[in-house]
């Protein structure tokens, strides 16, 4: 951790993106939240993660989460580093950006002229919104800065000059990333595909039609029998509804490499779509080596890495549900039997993410006859549905 930069992060009920951009750079750097005035759990985990808060005065007239040169001004005033580094929760540092700050750093350059890259959610793609803007507003001295003329944090005076400055080849690995969502969801619940998570939240809110998100939502083939009547329900009562299972596309790397190629995924995909990694695994859990069993191959890559694919879902869903809780508050969530059963699967990794919790668990089996439970059947559940072998399926 460098002790000549401050991360100044400006807040303002950020909950849920906070925790990404501390992942990413909680070991670069201090980092000191300006807070202006949350009423979420934005406060709640800088306290669990001892990160340093100071209120910002309300600026007149400024409702939105838009930094007028005032905040900025305020915050500067409030860090006793050389450098800081200009942060909001929408924020993505490469590495490769990381290390040039820190060489800017070791050789006294008043700032960094870097490209920022904006991305929106398209219809179909993630696609940039506009690209190759260029900056030396994000990481610089204290010093550089010139208030005089600035309106809003993006517009700081401060101006490249070749001598005192560094710049960075126009490449994405060296540009700040921003990820412009704050109209439809944050970046934490991206745990569907980027296209997916528009087209949901946009159902949900009423900006589209049905047919519009069934087109552009990877569904299930089962979704209008099994899923679209929970969907609509929580349209209908606006309750809030989370994607919580991992990416189909790594679950299914998992199965072809193992665990291990997980960590060959960008910072990106890993802060967003992941649990922290490694994740912890026990093959010996008893659904687990149920699994293995059933393959039939005890001990071969192909059974391992089967149990592994179930294990980053169960994981996955796990760290969602946690990320997700409020205090007082239900969730439900609806999942398939093998990822709960035995309060194994996602109560396991929730039990790890998030000790102590309060969790009741449904399942339902299949019997010829219904009257009784079968003793397999026995502690799957804290409640168990009995329902008959040739009820109607629709998968």
């Amino acid at each position: 951790m460098n002790e000549q930069i401050t991360a100044i992060v400006l807040t303002l009920n950020e909950e849920r993106r906070l925790p990404l951009i501390y992942q990413n750079i909680r070991d670069f750097c201090r980092i000191v939240v300006f807070d202006g005035g949350s009423t979420d759990g934005t406060l709640e985990f800088c306290r669990k993660n001892g990160i340093d808060v100071i209120h910002r005065p309300t600026v007149p007239g400024n409702t939105s989460k838009v930094a007028l040169k005032e905040d900025v001004f305020f915050c500067m005033n409030h860090v006793q580093t050389k450098y800081v580094l200009n942060v909001i929760c929408s924020h993505y540092y490469p590495p490769n950006l990381l290390n040039a700050f820190l060489e800017a750093a070791s050789n006294n350059y008043d700032a960094v002229y870097h490209d920022v890259v904006m991305w929106r959610y398209g219809r179909i793609v993630h696609r940039p919104f506009f690209r190759r803007q260029s900056t030396a507003r994000i990481f610089h001295k204290k010093t550089a800065v010139n208030f005089a003329d600035a309106k809003i944090h993006d517009e700081l005076g401060i101006s490249f000059n070749s001598k005192t400055m560094v710049r960075l080849k126009a490449i994405d690995k060296c540009a700040l990333h921003i990820f412009q969502d704050e109209d439809f969801k944050s970046t934490t619940a991206k745990h569907l595909k980027y296209a997916e998570i528009e087209a949901q939240d946009e159902y949900l809110s009423g900006k589209i039609n049905s047919k519009n998100f069934e087109e552009e939502a990877k569904l299930w083939d089962n979704y209008s029998t099994d899923y679209k009547p929970l969907v609509e329900f929580a349209k209908i009562k606006k309750i809030s509804f989370k994607a919580t299972n991992v990416p189909r596309r790594y679950a299914n790397m998992v199965f072809r490499t193992g665990l291990e190629g997980l960590t060959e995924l960008s910072e990106l995909a890993k802060t967003q779509f992941l649990p922290p990694l490694p994740i912890p695994i026990d093959l010996a859990l008893p659904t687990y080596k149920k699994m293995i069993t059933m393959m039939g191959n005890h001990g071969s890559n192909t059974s391992d890495n089967m149990v592994k694919a179930q294990a980053i879902k169960d994981a996955t869903m796990g760290y969602s549900i946690s990320t997700a809780l409020k205090p007082k508050h239900l969730f439900i969530h609806f999942n398939g039997a093998y990822h709960s059963d035995e309060k194994e699967g996602i109560l396991w990794y929730l039990n790890k993410y998030k000790p102590n919790l309060k969790i009741l668990t449904i399942s339902t089996v299949e019997q010829d006859k219904i009257d009784v439970l079968d003793p397999e059947n026995f502690n799957k559940a804290d409640f168990i549905l009995v329902v008959p072998e040739k009820m109607t399926k629709t998968y």
